[in-house]
């Protein structure tokens, strides 16, 4: 097959994942609205959240292991196909009354057990696809359907919810399940396909196929050591994902919060389609350090101001530097590790990336509701130039864990761009 019409599979794949990226956006952010109005508790967002993304976490290295030994566009189909049983099970409750969060909890974590099988496949599908010459560009594709999840869905979501319900916006992501299957369907037809003689029902087998993907990390040193940074990195972006929403909350409507956000991915979607268009083919490990320190910076800025305006500036220049990170992180570890392990591999990643994740989900919004809100819902002497500087009351303690979590961030960039096996990396394997 030619470059052109491996490149034109990619894009079919891609326009399946936007769709997809759009509905499951609506549905995450209309649960969030939804639940947070009727209980107004940080921590059933965060528990949400969790429930959203932990089957996902605990899956995806099995999930890797399948998408080696089959065809990666079938996963993909399937993936998305037993999705929509999640949101069946969501709305059939919401028939008999109200979705309480527990019940929530259960359909969104159905939901992840099957979507458990569609990120290894997709990343490991860039590899078979393309040559090297367009990863970068296909890197920031994806990033361009991250951006729809945050810059399309939020908006259309809080605009739905102001004139229909929250079973119709699931509704509609039911329905783009079934169009990723169709894409997926297309590109696995169109393509030769690499029978597996394994046996999938030995277990020996599959923890060999597991340690593997694992060994392919592990040797290769700057590929372990930027995986385990990078798993501070997620705990330090799960700041923004649990405790902005609920932040802005506690000074502005639905509706405000849904524009403010699709606002803010205005600067994922800018910086998506100069990595997409442009690209970069040197200094990925400086680019890299340089826009987690960005990301640091914006949101130590993000916090400190209950203004809608100021923070949706600040929201857009945080996810400005979100498709750096992601084109370098995904490009060094790419060109290290070989395809054939790729399923593998980007299954364990995802499980240890992704643990940063499930730490901040689970404790944050805890720790928000114990602690950091009531600490800052009055004045204390020991707290002066920081209640100066920020502010007192509702949500200003929320505030003051993400300018924590930017400081963090700062860090973690100091510290990555001193290691020289990360930098080595850039040559490839």
């Amino acid at each position: 097959m030619d470059k052109k019409n491996n490149f034109n599979r990619f894009l079919v794949l891609w326009a399946g994942q936007l769709i997809s990226q759009v509905g499951s956006g609506m549905t995450i952010f209309g649960l969030t609205v939804y639940v947070f109005f009727q209980t107004g508790q940080t921590s059933d967002i965060a528990l949400i959240t969790m429930a959203a993304f932990l089957p996902v976490f605990l899956l995806t290295p099995f999930s890797g292991v399948l998408v080696d030994r089959y065809d990666r566009r079938r996963m993909m189909m399937l993936g998305d196909s037993l999705s929509v049983v999640g949101l069946v099970f969501m709305l059939f409750v919401l028939r008999g009354g109200v979705l309480e969060a527990w019940q929530i909890c259960i359909g969104l974590s159905i939901n992840s057990v099957f979507s458990s099988l569609v990120e290894p496949a997709y990343r490991a599908s860039v590899s078979d696809l393309l040559t090297r010459e367009l990863y970068t560009k296909a890197s920031g594709m994806v990033q361009l359907a991250s951006a729809s999840k945050f810059l399309i869905a939020p908006f259309l979501a809080g605009l739905l919810m102001t004139y229909t319900s929250i079973e119709f916006i699931m509704m509609i992501d039911g329905a783009t399940f079934v169009v990723t299957a169709i894409t997926s369907r297309y590109v696995e037809k169109n393509m030769h396909k690499s029978p597996s003689h394994k046996n999938l029902y030995s277990m020996s087998t599959i923890v060999g196929d597991m340690k593997e993907g694992w060994l392919a990390i592990y040797e290769k040193k700057g590929v372990f050591i930027l995986v385990t940074l990078g798993m501070v990195l997620t705990f330090s972006i799960g700041f923004m994902q649990v405790l902005a929403g609920p932040m802005i909350l506690n000074f502005a409507d639905e509706k405000t919060l849904g524009l403010s956000q699709s606002i803010m991915a205005c600067g994922m979607l800018g910086s998506s389609i100069i990595v997409s268009s442009r690209g970069f083919k040197k200094k990925y490990t400086q680019v890299l350090c340089s826009s987690i320190a960005g990301l640091g910076l914006g949101m130590i800025l993000f916090g400190s101001k209950a203004s809608i305006i100021w923070v949706t500036v600040w929201g857009v220049f945080i996810f400005s530097c979100l498709p750096f990170v992601n084109a370098c992180l995904d490009y060094l570890i790419r060109i290290n590790i070989e395809s054939s392990v790729q399923g593998r591999v980007w299954g364990i990643i995802g499980l240890l990336s992704q643990l940063g994740y499930r730490i901040a989900y689970i404790f944050l919004g805890v720790l928000a509701d114990t602690y950091f809100e009531p600490l800052m819902s009055k004045r204390y002497g020991e707290l002066f130039l920081i209640q100066e500087l920020i502010g007192v009351g509702r949500g200003r303690g929320i505030a003051l864990m993400i300018i924590i979590a930017g400081c963090l961030l700062i860090s973690l960039a100091m510290v990555m761009n001193r290691q020289s096996s990360i930098h080595k990396l850039e040559r490839g394997a």
